[in-house]
């Protein structure tokens, strides 16, 4: 057996084998813990961003939502606004072939001359026949009254005042009686942009004042 001296050796080596066991299990616990605190703080942050990122996706998809929305009410309302253009455009183009009257407006800037519908029909003429410049109405105009109505448009665009006229405009149809009047047109800081106006076939008015 054993002596007193050797069972104190062999107790004291198993007790230090013991000691040696624990300390590693406790590191390694420890080590597993930090791990495991590591991996639950990761996934907390993980799921933090991923509650962040479905809210902003839950926000996005709202003001999708919203921007869709808005974009058909916009929709409806243009296409109303749209079909009550041409109503409008529709009730002014009969007006005018009822009145014998034409509007027009010249944009002074890109020397632009816009006619109504009506007023390419007073003409008699198509809207390829017609260039859409000022200079393309003068050469309408008969050659002993253009002095006339060029200096009256001069007056005008120094003066900034309205304008009004009769002309003779012979078509081969026949002669008929214009009477024209036309305003200044201008932008909000008051520089002069053009002017609007309307001709108006006065023929059978005047043969009745005949």
């Amino acid at each position: 057996g054993l002596n007193p001296n050797d069972s104190l050796l062999v107790l004291q080596w198993f007790m230090g084998v013991i000691a040696t066991t624990v300390l590693a299990l406790a590191a390694a616990v420890e080590e597993q813990r930090r791990i495991q605190q590591a991996l639950r703080r990761a996934h907390d942050q993980l799921d933090q961003r991923v509650q962040d990122r479905t809210q902003e996706l839950a926000d996005a998809n709202a003001a999708l939502r919203s921007e869709v929305d808005e974009r058909a009410q916009t929709e409806a309302r243009l296409r109303r606004s749209e079909g009550q253009l041409r109503r409008s455009e529709e009730q002014l183009r009969l007006a005018q072939r009822i009145a014998g009257l034409g509007s027009w407006s010249w944009d002074i800037r890109i020397d632009q001359v816009t006619w109504s519908e009506e007023l390419y029909h007073i003409f008699g003429l198509e809207r390829h026949q017609f260039a859409g410049t000022y200079h393309a109405y003068l050469d309408l105009i008969a050659p002993e009254e253009r002095p006339r109505i060029e200096a009256l448009v001069s007056e005008a665009i120094q003066s900034h005042r309205p304008f009004e006229y009769y002309q003779t405009l012979v078509r081969p149809d026949g002669t008929r009686t214009l009477y024209t009047r036309g305003e200044m047109v201008f932008d909000p800081q008051g520089a002069l942009t053009g002017m609007i106006g309307c001709c108006l076939d006065v023929t059978e008015m005047k043969k009745a004042e005949a």
